[in-house]
């Protein structure tokens, strides 16, 4: 599987998002449940956007999804990808770092943005949120192709946050994926373009917690490659803030940042499902009922 990846890697971008093109379209017209929750999300953020997504295209989505897929390979498995990236406002990282309160970094599912983290690491160490897939062969890929000397991965539990935190505190980046589903009891309800979702709260607890500068990135395909732009996130009166409003914040920052460019966010992503008890969650409960 590694090896097929690999090999993927080293075809052109236009001919991995020609693949991604057809991908995207076997995809949709085979699968229903695919369908309609990536037509079920559009509409939720069409009809709660007042006008901003009636421009954008639903065909135009549907076949830039395969893209996220299979851009993949050219970001892991390339070593220089400069020809095809524009950066803008990666200048503005190196002051942030200089108040040596570390610095957080926030991208949405939005385009490629597996890119993120490739473009810190050729210059920073970074530690990133990572989510373990239930796919064997994603999992494979994942642990190794997506780490490099400068990436650290860590998982959504008790170790994995300490490990941000002490990053944080010795300066360096954390990148987390705001938008992204947290387990039960590790998130609140919130509104995501007018309907509840639930809500990680673990990047609402670092940014009041650590007071470290905030920026946001996002991704945005171009024709022969992405375009990446860097935006400090100017916060004022943290102390006044509890966790349920910087999370309601990071919400609507995600929803300016997706009305952007709406064409390209992962819309097929299960944004509006209640994460279910694990069965160490189930065997507790149990336990505590027979104290």
């Amino acid at each position: 599987m590694i090896s097929v990846f690999k090999f993927f890697g080293k075809l052109p971008l236009e001919l991995l998002r020609m693949i991604g093109f057809i991908f995207s379209w076997i995809f949709w017209l085979s699968s229903k449940r695919y369908r309609l929750r990536f037509q079920k999300n559009w509409i939720i953020a069409k009809n709660h956007s007042a006008g901003a997504m009636e421009k954008a295209s639903l065909i135009k989505a549907i076949s830039r999804a395969g893209n996220c897929v299979f851009d993949l390979p050219k970001i892991w498995c390339s070593n220089d990808l400069n020809n095809n990236v524009e950066i803008n406002g990666y200048d503005k990282i190196e002051p942030l770092l200089r108040q040596g309160k570390g610095l957080i970094c926030l991208s949405p599912h939005l385009s490629s943005f597996e890119l993120v983290p490739k473009i810190f690491s050729s210059q920073l160490p970074i530690s990133i949120l990572y989510k373990p897939s239930k796919n064997n062969h994603l999992e494979k890929l994942l642990k190794n192709l997506r780490p490099t000397k400068n990436v650290t991965m860590v998982q959504p539990n008790f170790s994995g946050v300490k490990k941000l935190l002490s990053a944080i505190k010795k300066g360096e980046v954390v990148g987390l994926l705001p938008d992204q589903v947290p387990p039960l009891d590790h998130g609140v309800s919130q509104s995501f373009f007018g309907h509840p979702a639930y809500t990680m709260t673990l990047a609402s607890k670092l940014i009041l917690l650590t007071g470290a500068p905030v920026i946001w990135t996002y991704v945005q395909y171009k024709k022969n490659g992405w375009r990446v732009t860097i935006e400090p996130w100017s916060l004022n009166e943290l102390s006044n803030k509890n966790i349920s409003e910087m999370t309601s914040e990071i919400n609507q920052k995600v929803e300016e940042l997706i009305l952007k460019d709406p064409e390209s966010y992962m819309w097929s992503y299960d944004r509006y499902r209640q994460p279910k008890k694990t069965l160490s969650q189930k065997t507790n409960e149990n336990s505590n009922k027979l104290v």
